[in-house]
């Protein structure tokens, strides 16, 4: 990418900041994901259905290994979104957990997995638009997201982030969306003080 250090250091600065996001019904932080994060987004996943976790990893994933919960939050950005939950009845917890991770060819992929008790309520789209933003902050013009088949809330929602070409799921297999970045993609990490409205 050419990016120098310093820049590279002022941009990932930028991406971590805590940034408050409107849900329907309710509201979250996003924020860089820390090594603390580890026994939060182990409970996360246990939260989450197996349907939620497969469409994830595409895989079953009960528990995470130590080693697993950490890999998870050193990703080249990891970033995390924090709720007091439905019912008001515990503390900030991690309610969802957003990567980008280097492909071996070079590039960025996204992932992210959402609670289910979060889903469709606004804030998945909030953090795919982030993780967007963070990967043209840091040079990339492109993001690519692996998805299956059968998961069209997510292919829809990935759609309204902007321009992008699918490369369709084999039998069995795996879609890839490739989402065009641009200037205007930087909008997904507005000012930090100013909450994240919901889209649409």
């Amino acid at each position: 990418m050419g990016m120098d250090e310093h820049r590279r250091t002022a941009a990932l600065g930028w991406i971590r900041q805590p940034r408050p996001v409107e849900l329907v019904g309710g509201s979250a932080v996003v924020r860089g994901a820390v090594p603390a994060d580890a026994d939060g987004v182990a409970d996360m996943h246990l939260r989450c259905s197996m349907d939620s976790v497969f469409r994830r990893y595409f895989t079953g994933v009960p528990r995470l290994s130590r080693s697993w919960q950490l890999a998870l939050l050193s990703t080249e950005v990891a970033i995390v979104a924090v709720s007091p939950g439905l019912d008001h009845s515990a503390e900030n917890r991690v309610v969802a957990l957003g990567n980008l991770s280097v492909l071996p060819a070079g590039g960025l992929e996204a992932a992210l997995l959402v609670e289910d008790a979060f889903q469709g309520r606004g804030l998945g789209s909030a953090m795919m638009r982030q993780l967007g933003a963070a990967a043209w902050l840091l040079g990339h013009r492109t993001l690519q997201a692996e998805t299956l088949a059968t998961s069209t809330a997510v292919h829809r929602m990935l759609a309204r982030l902007g321009p992008h070409t699918v490369t369709p799921a084999p039998p069995g297999g795996l879609a890839t969306f490739t989402l065009q970045l641009g200037f205007a993609s930087l909008t997904g990490l507005g000012d930090p003080r100013v909450p994240v409205r919901r889209a649409g």
